[in-house]
């Protein structure tokens, strides 16, 4: 974990090992596909993917991390950490987010399974980042 300390009000462009980075190198590693995307997986008809965004900030406006799933050709964010959320617990995250859709949608998600899907993914705790 990177040792960065932030003050009230500031904001800072985080990499996925948790060192700062000038914004420009930033810029250059968000269109980046291949460092951006943390972890992906296709599961039926849906796909899981979460990426680094690498924006630390001390009002949970920047975001760390993302995890988002497309459903029928749409993406639906499921869920988000602010810094000092850390990329290990962004896979960790992404693991328990893919366990639930398999527990939930055992065949091809219906309309009725994503929303619930989607009910006890909002129960899950994710300590130690924000969803």
């Amino acid at each position: 974990m990177s040792t960065l300390e932030l003050a009230p009000g500031q904001t800072a462009y985080v990499g996925r090992d948790g060192q700062a980075l000038e914004v420009l190198k930033w810029a250059c590693l968000r269109e980046d596909r291949e460092y951006r995307i943390v972890a992906r997986t296709e599961y039926l008809d849906t796909v899981v993917q979460t990426e680094w965004e690498g924006v630390a900030d001390t009002l949970e406006v920047g975001t760390m991390y993302v995890t988002g799933i497309k459903w029928a050709g749409e993406w639906t964010t499921v869920w988000h950490a602010h810094w000092p959320c850390t990329e290990t617990d962004a896979q960790a995250q992404h693991r328990e987010i893919v366990a639930l859709l398999r527990e939930t949608c055992p065949e091809l998600p219906t309309w009725h399974t994503r929303t619930e899907f989607q009910r006890r993914l909002r129960a899950v705790d994710t300590p130690g980042c924000q969803g």
